[in-house]
């Protein structure tokens, strides 16, 4: 299987912004129920020891919105598969998924889910995402601050397997 990874990786930010601009909006309910595999991209995301995680999306106990979180990856090569982290407490963010009205993306706000703490910086990530390929999505991480907009890195999400919880 091609490393996916690889093929975006080592693009250029324009490179990234044009794939990104003729992304397509992901279908919410093709989300749900799976987890993914991602990778940040750039160094800096590397050294951070942040380049590799899982995202699961999922649907809220009531049953209305999507929801989801992100798990811990061991932080092996780009080239290695991904692991689950073997830390004890290994889910990294809870956030809501909703259509967001001004573009064709899918925005992923972590601001507001009431499993992270009041203080955390998780509550400043941002992320929209857009489908490139069949089940590979590109996002954008941002921070955001009052009402401005950092931009943080890209990112490439594969899906992995169901989930059964």
């Amino acid at each position: 299987m091609e490393n996916i990874y690889r093929k975006y990786y080592f693009l250029s930010q324009n490179q990234l912004k044009t794939i990104f601009e003729r992304g397509k909006q992901p279908i919410t309910s093709d989300l749900i129920g799976w987890e993914f595999i991602g990778v940040n991209i750039g160094v800096l995301t590397k050294v951070l020891g942040i380049r590799k995680f899982f995202k699961v999306f999922t649907i809220n106990i009531e049953g209305d919105a999507v929801i989801g979180y992100n798990l811990k990856a061991q932080q092996n090569g780009l080239d290695e598969p991904h692991l689950k982290s073997l830390m004890t407490n290994n889910t990294d963010g809870y956030y809501h998924v909703s259509e967001d009205g001004s573009s064709k993306t899918l925005l992923i706000d972590y601001g507001y889910h009431q499993a992270n703490a009041k203080f955390s910086p998780v509550r400043l990530l941002r992320d929209y995402l857009v489908e490139v390929e069949p089940d590979i999505y590109l996002g954008k991480a941002y921070l955001k601050f009052f009402s401005f907009f950092v931009p943080l890195t890209y990112f490439v999400l594969r899906k992995y397997q169901k989930r059964l919880d």
